[in-house]
């Protein structure tokens, strides 16, 4: 251990958290069939580490005594969001590995993403891809990373003409936290309903 000025130094317990939109428990369920579909016909579990989620901010670490300020910053964004409604449409892909359900474009998920990069960002100190050149594609992973390059033709070709639709009210904003094996859901924030 290394010592300095008399005092030991002791590390930074860091965590990772990810901020997200998690289904109401029904689409939940739908969609967790999916993904253990993937696990059955494919061998395929990674994406089963987490629950359903659409993605607003990539993975951070952050040190757990300053969780409360992870908590303020986020309850106050999403005090300060009005819910709304996004539509889930078929499937998509990423190849040579990704499967998920389709977000059809809503501009109102586009300015809450932005919203969120921007309060992690200007807040936080968080960085994401969106301001590194990468845009935001909205989707709801069911398959990926240990997804068989060979397997993934296989399994796009059965689902790219596969019905899925759903209507979602976006009515919170998720914090997911990695406990050494998954992730889990950490922090739900509600929205403030419209007027």
């Amino acid at each position: 251990m290394e010592k300095q000025n008399s005092h030991y130094i002791y590390p930074v317990s860091k965590a990772r958290f990810f901020i997200a939109l998690v289904p109401p428990e029904a689409l939940s369920e739908e969609i967790m069939v999916w993904k253990r579909y993937f696990e059955r016909q494919f061998n395929s579990r990674a994406a089963l580490r987490s629950p359903p989620h659409l993605t607003l901010h990539m993975p951070f670490l952050w040190p757990e005594k300053r969780e409360s300020e992870l908590h303020a910053s986020f309850s106050a964004l999403a005090q300060s969001s009005s819910d709304f409604t996004i539509h889930l449409q078929g499937f998509g892909a990423f190849p040579p590995r990704v499967i998920y359900v389709a977000v059809a474009p809503q501009p109102e998920l586009l300015a809450f993403q932005e919203k969120v990069a921007i309060a992690a960002r200007k807040e936080l100190h968080l960085l994401h891809p969106t301001h590194k050149g990468h845009g935001f594609h909205p989707h709801i992973t069911v398959a990926f990373r240990d997804l068989r390059k060979t397997d993934f033709e296989t399994a796009w070709k059965q689902l790219e003409t596969t019905s899925f639709k759903a209507t979602w009210n976006i009515s919170d904003l998720a914090v997911l936290k990695h406990d050494g094996k998954r992730w889990n859901i950490w922090q739900q924030f509600p929205l403030s309903e419209q007027m």
